[in-house]
């Protein structure tokens, strides 16, 4: 069972990477997406630092930036195409190729904590055992009453699986419901400000789930 886990990873981040640019050219200004992204204009400042995991071509980081060019960013992301891309398009960010499941190795670089964080769409790749340890190192690095943006699928687990696209290539996606992100956030010391929900504009019909959360004092 681990082996097959391992591979559903590896084949995900494969596919991120070989799909990078097309991904960058549909999702990098996406207006669906990029409008969810004005919840966080109101805790930005010129000294706030924000922790963009699974970055993918910095798309957030990106827009964020341009609204305060002072925004200290650091992204993570475990598709070094992506890495590269965000490199690109946010000069002034930090980016590095890191696993988001392995977030305790910034912990132990006792980094500043982060006032933003933000995820978006990563939580569709990670399954609800990794959601617990995630949750937990959030907490670990984020700033006192800092915020969490987290965007992802909303879905039973059951409809969770291995996905393939018209190209081929295949990635496993994992539905998470309201409630258990709610309970994990909850569970950390985070609190609800604010959800939205909204179809993804396309066949599929699936619903587009979008949290903000803050830390606690």
């Amino acid at each position: 069972m681990k082996s097959q886990v391992k591979d559903n990873y590896q084949i995900t981040v494969a596919t991120f990477d070989k799909h990078a640019k097309q991904y960058q050219d549909k999702y990098l200004e996406f207006a669906p997406y990029t409008q969810s992204y004005d919840c966080l204009l109101s805790y930005l400042t010129e000294h706030s630092r924000l922790l963009d995991i699974s970055c993918g071509p910095g798309g957030i980081s990106r827009y964020l930036v341009a609204k305060e060019p002072k925004l200290t960013v650091f992204g993570i992301d475990l598709a070094p195409q992506m890495i590269s891309l965000a490199k690109q398009n946010v000069p002034s960010g930090h980016f590095e190729l890191m696993d988001c499941r392995h977030l305790h190795k910034l912990i132990d670089r006792n980094m500043p904590p982060f006032d933003l964080i933000a995820c978006g769409f990563a939580l569709p790749y990670l399954s609800q055992t990794d959601l617990v340890a995630f949750f937990a190192h959030l907490r670990a690095l984020i700033a006192p009453q800092g915020i969490v943006y987290l965007s992802t699928m909303e879905g039973e687990d059951s409809r969770s699986g291995l996905q393939t696209g018209s190209t081929g290539d295949s990635v496993y996606v994992h539905y998470h419901q309201y409630d258990f992100i709610e309970q994990q956030l909850a569970a950390n010391g985070f609190q609800i400000r604010d959800v939205k929900r909204q179809l993804f504009p396309a066949s599929e019909g699936t619903t587009d789930l979008f949290i903000l959360a803050q830390a606690g004092a």
